[in-house]
């Protein structure tokens, strides 16, 4: 299937909310602000922008592992969160929760593109670090600015990495190939 980019998934939010909720499912467009202002919205970003944009050059949608150091290609994603963040606020959410990238470099594709068992590639997981670094005060700007929004931060990066680095603390075990 398709990967629909974050900006794809708005527009179609936006279609659904002008053309299908407000006609059908609330009485005027402040019912439905207030419905949408009550809703916790949920993002998980960053994770395919990395995998398919940058470290994968049969992908690549720009040469962007060429053009940006990782400090300048977080910079970049982050400002187009926030840019959607605000958009997404514009059109009536308020709570919005936005997770971490979780660590690239302990996932299979990694670990098996470098012959890594049970371990991650650091090297990877580094390079995400930098838009993580960046999320928590990105988040709490956008809190501070936009009036009676909550911009939450799910702090998953830890759990997956601790996961992928001790199994046996969480019921699992290391199988291995």
């Amino acid at each position: 299937g398709k990967c629909l980019s974050l900006g794809e998934q708005i527009e179609m939010f936006q279609r659904t909310i002008e053309k299908k909720l407000l006609l059908s499912h609330f009485k005027n467009s402040e019912e439905l602000s207030k419905y949408l202002a009550k809703s916790i919205f949920l993002l998980s970003i960053g994770s395919n922008d990395y995998i398919r944009s940058y470290f994968e050059p049969p992908f690549l949608l720009f040469t962007s592992y060429q053009d940006y150091d990782p400090q300048s290609f977080a910079q970049l994603l982050i400002n187009a969160l926030s840019n959607h963040l605000q958009r997404l606020y514009r059109l009536g959410a308020r709570k919005i929760v936005t997770l971490e990238i979780p660590p690239l470099g302990c996932i299979p594709h990694f670990t098996k593109k470098y012959e890594l068992t049970g371990k991650c590639h650091e090297e990877t997981n580094q390079i995400v670090s930098y838009f993580n670094n960046k999320l928590p005060a990105t988040l709490k700007e956008l809190t501070s600015t936009l009036p009676g929004s909550v911009f939450i931060l799910a702090r998953i990066y830890s759990l997956g990495y601790n996961a992928v680095n001790n199994p046996s603390k969480y019921g699992a075990m290391l199988q291995s190939e």
